[in-house]
């Protein structure tokens, strides 16, 4: 059942405050969520990875202007929904963007969490340039065996699946089977964990449109129905391999971690649609 004034919760908060939610919520959820810089991870007993970021847009361009982050994120009595709509937007004469981008995502997996009992890891700074997911490639290195694929839930729109740089065509022609369309992709955290763990791994459409602007708004129809896909996704999970990352090229890799040295600056070319067994494009 949705849940409106949950996710207002989520939009009106900053990242820090939002991670410390997410904490005591996971741990109310019978989860022993590990907190550290850059992520909140907590450890389920189905082998898969939801992941979401902490942060917004208006959060990165508060902090490169020295601003409070707390300023930066709506009120929650600026946040309306409109009912006939079946949307969650800003009103009218309210500060700022909405955020949509990614506490959808945030939103999706505390809702999945309720049902069942993944993985999920939380990252902060995506907007700045996948900051908390570096720290999380090192910092949870170890558990890079544990998952047969990821799924983040940070894609704009309804049913658009990407894949960046992993080029597995079992993992893509599986994942398009629940209903997403593949689409193409610029980044997000997944394009860093995935190769860094040798995962193959996905970006789901979580329901936001117009992101990162001020008409910014979240359907709450398509959001739900990217939270059924992936619990349909997660009743299959014990009929799937573990799939690996691959690139575009089809070769499977992964970051060698005692060299792996954070940039902080990390950014992916554009995604290319990999080649299936040698044809067109």
């Amino acid at each position: 059942m949705r849940d409106i004034e949950k996710l207002k919760d989520f939009l009106s908060q900053p990242q820090d405050i939002l991670k410390k939610t997410l904490e005591s919520l996971l741990c109310e959820n019978n989860y022993n969520p590990i907190s550290r810089d850059g992520y909140l991870y907590a450890e389920g007993d189905i082998p898969l990875l939801l992941v979401a970021h902490l942060d917004t847009e208006a959060e990165k361009e508060a902090v490169e202007k020295n601003e409070s982050r707390a300023n930066a994120v709506p009120k929650k009595d600026d946040i309306i929904y409109d009912e006939e709509m079946d949307v969650v937007k800003r009103a009218k004469n309210a500060n700022g963007v909405l955020g949509g981008d990614d506490r959808c995502g945030v939103y999706a997996i505390m809702e999945i969490i309720k049902k069942y009992r993944p993985s999920v890891l939380f990252t902060e700074d995506e907007e700045r340039g996948l900051l908390g997911a570096e720290k999380a490639v090192i910092g949870l290195r170890n558990l890079k065996d544990k998952y047969k694929y990821i799924i983040e839930i940070d894609r704009r729109g309804n049913g658009e699946c990407v894949f960046y740089q992993c080029g597995n065509i079992d993992f893509i022609n599986y994942v398009t089977k629940f209903g997403f369309n593949w689409e193409i992709g610029t980044n997000s955290d997944i394009a860093l964990l995935g190769r860094c763990w040798n995962i193959a791994a996905t970006n789901v459409s979580a329901g936001y449109h117009q992101e990162h602007s001020i008409y910014e708004y979240v359907s709450m129809s398509e959001l739900e129905e990217t939270i059924k896909k992936i619990e349909a996704m997660i009743k299959d999970i014990d009929n799937v391999p573990f799939y690996k990352y691959m690139d575009t090229l089809g070769q499977s890799e992964s970051a060698d971690f005692k060299e792996y040295v954070p940039t902080y600056k990390y950014k992916l070319k554009d995604d290319k649609k990999p080649l299936d067994n040698g044809g067109d494009e």
